[in-house]
């Protein structure tokens, strides 16, 4: 099984751009974990989501923090829907999150082409045809294995 690692295009700057976000997140962590405290199924949902992310290699405990390269915590939040079946609680990142110089995340990204169709062609193609099948997927798994 192999893993692919690609690494995301940052601004040449982006060692001065980008700020400290540690403290941000932890605050915004000690929120999430109020919420969850005072529902248990959203508690037990979210723990689930965090282990499976973990366990599919999209996350990592930090053991040491290395202060000489650029450190970003993602803050994030969870999106319960109890009516939902299939997935009634997501987490959502934000990196659009700013850090204490004004800069986030995808702020200091390069932006790249744009490699996906129009809408307008899709819908023409798929129109073509007799017949089309269309399909639910449950879930966006993050990482594909080989």
């Amino acid at each position: 099984m192999g893993r692919f690692i690609v690494w995301l295009p940052i601004k040449e700057n982006a060692e001065t751009l980008l700020g400290y976000s540690k403290e941000n997140a932890i605050k915004r962590l000690n929120g999430i974990w109020e919420k969850l405290n005072k529902n248990n199924t959203m508690g037990t949902l979210y723990k689930e989501f965090m282990n499976e992310y973990e366990l599919f290699g999209h996350m990592e405990e930090i053991k040491n923090e290395t202060l000489d390269k650029i450190n970003y915590y993602i803050p994030h939040h969870s999106v319960y829907k109890p009516e939902k079946t299939s997935t009634p609680l997501r987490v959502v990142f934000d990196a659009s999150a700013k850090t204490t110089s004004g800069f986030s995340l995808n702020s200091i990204l390069l932006n790249g082409g744009i490699i996906q169709q129009d809408l307008f062609s899709i819908v023409s193609r798929f129109r073509k045809h007799e017949y089309a099948f269309s399909a639910d997927i449950k879930k966006n798994v993050q990482a594909d294995t080989c």
